[in-house]
């Protein structure tokens, strides 16, 4: 049962992950503190590279998916950090929850591929923990609850992100169909960065380096708190899945969202319909589990 440990591991340090985001960017400029958190993550993934040298497949399919994969991480990334600097941590991060739905509906458009009744229970159960995640006592509408995804900029941002995570995970299975995780795990950041540097010294110009060095000056704790836990879910991740079929380690890692609401309950008091807003997440963690089958 070593497995459940490291997945369990996996969910809770992905949560701090979340967690120390929302707390650091709160008075820094989102985009840039994005910035600094994929070129801190870029060095420290360095070591693991040294170490875990053989176990790395590179091709050409793995490069030009690479660099897919690093264009969506850098947007989503941006996308991702600025949803955290103007809303709820416990109001934003769970709708990640949502990604597998349109991974799903991806793979019905392109690939014909549909759900079986255990599925389309998921997803029916998923839409309710939507619905109950944003409902309020007192709303208009009976569309309230959707309809506060769009309104709030926080959560639309978010919303977005796990959009563009749907199409993402279907470049993700290509690239590990020819290689495997752990390159693209090992890598990605060092792609978006890489992009991220090119639009922002084309974007600010003669502004660029300045301006980054003094978001790192002014958030270099920070950014290193943020990525050793980046690390350190990456790492109980890699050995869960070495002793278990993924499924099941990415499934335990979704219950990071619900360490998220909880955790943010206590430490930012973000207490405001609570019980909405935990409900909400149990069922749309239950969705995607129904989901897998």
């Amino acid at each position: 049962m070593l497995w459940l440990l490291f997945g369990l591991l996996t969910a809770l340090f992905f949560a701090l992950f979340h967690i120390f985001n929302k707390k650091y960017v709160a008075k820094s400029d989102a985009e840039y503190f994005a910035y600094i958190i994929l070129v801190f993550s870029t060095i420290a993934a360095i070591p693991l590279i040294l170490l875990l040298r053989e176990k790395l497949v590179f091709n050409y399919y793995w490069l030009v998916g690479m660099i897919f994969i690093g264009i969506i991480i850098w947007i989503t990334r941006v996308l991702y950090t600025k949803s955290l600097k103007v809303a709820e941590v416990s109001k934003t991060v769970p709708l990640l929850s949502i990604t597998p739905l349109f991974t799903l509906i991806i793979a019905m458009v392109w690939l014909g591929e549909f759900p079986s009744p255990m599925g389309i229970t998921g997803i029916i159960v998923l839409i309710s923990g939507i619905y109950l995640f944003n409902y309020q006592k007192g709303q208009g509408s009976i569309f309230e609850p959707f309809l506060l995804i769009f309104k709030n900029k926080g959560a639309l941002l978010m919303f977005i992100v796990a959009l563009i995570y749907g199409v993402g995970s279907v470049i993700d299975k290509f690239v590990i169909n020819h290689s495997n995780p752990l390159s693209i795990i090992l890598f990605n950041s060092a792609f978006a960065s890489f992009f991220q540097t090119i639009y922002l010294s084309i974007k600010d110009k003669n502004y660029f380096i300045p301006k980054a060095r003094k978001v790192i000056k002014e958030n270099w704790r920070g950014g290193l708190v943020i990525t050793v836990f980046f690390y350190l879910f990456i790492t109980t991740q890699i050995y869960g899945i070495s002793l278990i079929h993924t499924v099941y380690i990415i499934a335990l890692k979704r219950m990071s969202v619900l360490f998220v609401v909880i955790i943010a309950y206590f430490v930012f008091k973000e207490r405001k319909s609570f019980t909405y807003v935990l409900g909400g997440t149990i069922l749309m963690l239950l969705g995607v589990v129904l989901m897998l089958f």
